[in-house]
């Protein structure tokens, strides 16, 4: 147990340090994953594109035949 003057202080700062820290582990967290979204809507997009673009060859071929 701790005694003495300055030890709630001493107490308190260092649940705020952690309190910052998990907030900062958290918020990086939160960006990685809206990076990964990012990156994952992109990607859905190209291959959305790439579809688009087969079936439109698909049909220039059924038309030619």
């Amino acid at each position: 147990m701790l005694v003495g003057r300055g030890v709630n202080y001493i107490a308190i700062g260092k649940q705020d340090m952690a309190t910052e820290k998990e907030n900062k582990e958290q918020f990086d967290k939160i960006q990685q994953e809206q990076r990964d979204l990012d990156e994952s809507y992109k990607q859905s997009l190209r291959n959305k594109k790439e579809r688009e673009d087969n079936e439109e060859y698909l049909r220039e071929l059924k038309d030619k035949l």
